[in-house]
């Protein structure tokens, strides 16, 4: 708590909204423990399956980093960082004395969270996924070396950690649209589909008021090209232009056109 008072103290948002976001942390921090648990559960019954596949091995397929990179696409990374150190907290509480995996966690957590941020594709999530495969390959070979057995069960580590990321990105892809949903957060994935004119909205303005329409579609550009320059939210603002004027659709023929 005292984390996430410090990186937002500055932020301009209303005490609904930081409830809202309050709400969401807590049920992305459960769910994030939950999956944790479950994913214990399935490796060991992978391991009682094919004895040959070591458990500890299959604890690399995890999806450790789901609740940071759901947070840093709805909220901001710097949150998605809060939520990284908490739940790698939580985490150590059911891996005994293996201060690995916890570590782990918050080293994929950080990196897939910065990673993801602004993301304007939903097939952009497979791609953070498998550069998240690669840190975690990464992280667990620096780990083999810090416990001084470098190749101990190394090559099926390394593709349970790879298999982990890919499994992260498709879980975030699925799960962060009903948040979005469910909450009225407005993602850049949420904004480009607010943004497609082909929308029937937009259609029945260019039938109904051409000069609207061409006015917003004017002013959506200026508007963008002073938001890159300033550095706000070019997207966003944009977005905005679209729909300032569509009110007018209510009495078209009050307006000249």
């Amino acid at each position: 708590l005292l984390l996430y008072f410090w990186r937002t103290r500055n932020w301009l948002k209303t005490s609904a909204r930081s409830n809202v976001d309050f709400l969401v942390i807590a049920i992305v921090t459960v769910l994030q423990v939950i999956f944790v648990k479950a994913g214990i559960f399935i490796s060991s019954a992978v391991n009682r399956a094919f004895p040959s596949i070591p458990m500890d091995a299959c604890y690399f397929a995890i999806p450790f980093a789901c609740g940071a990179m759901i947070i840093a696409v709805l909220i901001n990374r710097n949150v998605a960082l809060i939520i990284s150190v908490l739940t790698s907290f939580l985490i150590s509480l059911l891996f005994d004395e293996k201060i690995i995996f916890p570590l782990f966690s918050f080293i994929g957590s950080v990196a897939a969270s910065y990673h993801i941020v602004n993301t304007k594709q939903r097939a952009a999530f497979l791609k953070v996924g498998i550069f998240l495969g690669v840190i975690n390959a990464a992280a667990i070979l620096c780990l083999n070396l810090l416990t001084g057995n470098v190749l101990h069960d190394l090559l099926i580590r390394l593709l349970m950690g790879f298999l982990g990321g890919i499994l992260t990105g498709i879980m975030v892809a699925g799960i962060t649209p009903v948040f979005e949903s469910l909450f009225g957060f407005i993602t850049y994935i949420k904004l480009l589909e607010l943004a497609n004119l082909n929308q029937p909205l937009f259609q029945r303005m260019i039938i109904e008021a051409p000069g609207t329409y061409h006015h917003s579609i004017i002013v959506a550009s200026l508007v963008e090209a002073a938001a890159e320059a300033i550095g706000a939210n070019a997207l966003l603002a944009k977005v905005s232009a679209y729909y300032h004027d569509i009110g007018k659709l209510a009495k078209p023929h009050y307006y000249i056109e």
